[in-house]
């Protein structure tokens, strides 16, 4: 190689690293820009939840199967209480709805009802008591909680783009007899995932919200409590779930089993209290839903076609000619 071809090959080598360094430039610059665009978008949704605003209609929504398998999965898959022992029902099919406030604000709602159905503690060990239904008159049969059922409300807003990103929202629950419309809540956090109201009824919930309710937090990120319209709004979804299943259109209840086929969802432990008392570690075991409302899958089996034998030699009937010209 002479001194020309070295000098145009360190000379092309520099263009395309100059070339490279620039586009790098542009894609973070239009990533930063991205992200500034987002946070702005996030701090003016958060301003708009924030501000009191009355409900101004409800729709109700038919999801997709894909939203629906979705949504059940958020409400009964992994139940809060102890998930050795416990799993969940709803009452039905969830129910989604487009909630739009006088303020331009435009809310994604799903809510269900559950349950909580405590399984014998060798029903996880013992397949032969897993392939029960529900209510069967098996012995070994769950007890189910009726006279602790839950609403169960998943709150998404809606982005300008009109869709809603499945990490921000809010999860809300509270017992069927509370009146949510009128709570007075306490501020500050107790010692579990919600707020304590006034009169001593727990309002569940995340802790710490984010995105466009990040700014119901409290000065130490934790939230304090939910602004008065928030009630209203939890009311208002209520009522609509309500006349729904007054309707009886939310189908049958939806449950969970714990399926002893697959392997282990995970392990949890215990979380000592006093100096004497030790971590216990537990296993956690995967779950599986029963939805009685899905259609079943009908499996057509193809049609062999069948053969007849000829028998070689053996006397056949003669057709006869007809004319059909005459």
């Amino acid at each position: 190689m002479n001194d020309d071809d070295l000098f145009k090959s360190v000379e092309k080598s520099l263009k395309q690293n100059i070339s490279d360094f620039q586009k790098e430039q542009k894609e973070k610059k239009k990533q930063a820009d991205a992200e500034r665009a987002k946070r702005a978008e996030e701090y003016f949704f958060a301003i708009k939840v924030a501000q009191p605003a009355q409900v101004k209609s409800i729709f109700r929504l038919k999801p997709n199967l894909e939203l629906e398998e979705k949504l059940i999965g958020d409400f009964i898959k992994y139940p809060l209480a102890n998930p050795t022992q416990y799993t969940l029902a709803m009452e039905g099919k969830p129910f989604v709805a487009l909630v739009s406030m006088d303020n331009g604000i435009k809310y994604r709602a799903a809510m269900t009802r559950l349950m909580y159905i405590e399984w014998p503690k060798e029903s996880i060990q013992t397949p032969q008591v897993m392939k029960q239904k529900l209510l069967g008159n098996n012995l070994n049969r769950p007890t189910i909680y009726a006279d602790k059922i839950e609403y169960a409300l998943l709150l998404w807003p809606l982005h300008k783009n009109a869709k809603v990103d499945e990490n921000d929202f809010i999860d809300v629950r509270w017992h069927e007899n509370d009146d949510i419309v009128n709570f007075q809540e306490k501020e500050g956090k107790d010692a579990g995932d919600g707020i304590h109201t006034v009169g001593g009824t727990h309002l569940g919930g995340t802790s710490v919200c984010t995105g466009s309710f990040e700014l119901l937090n409290g000065i130490y990120g934790f939230r304090e409590k939910y602004p008065r319209h928030f009630h209203q709004l939890f009311g208002a979804v209520q009522k609509s779930y309500d006349f729904a299943r007054q309707q009886n259109s939310l189908g049958k209840a939806i449950y969970t089993l714990f399926d002893p086929t697959k392997p282990i969802r995970g392990v949890g432990w215990t979380i000592p209290i006093l100096p004497s008392e030790q971590r216990t570690y537990f296993e956690i075991p995967e779950v599986k839903v029963v939805n009685p409302n899905q259609p079943l899958q009908i499996i057509h089996k193809k049609t062999v076609p069948s053969f007849r034998r000829i028998k070689v030699g053996a006397p056949v009937q003669q057709l006869e000619r007809i004319n059909t010209h005459e």
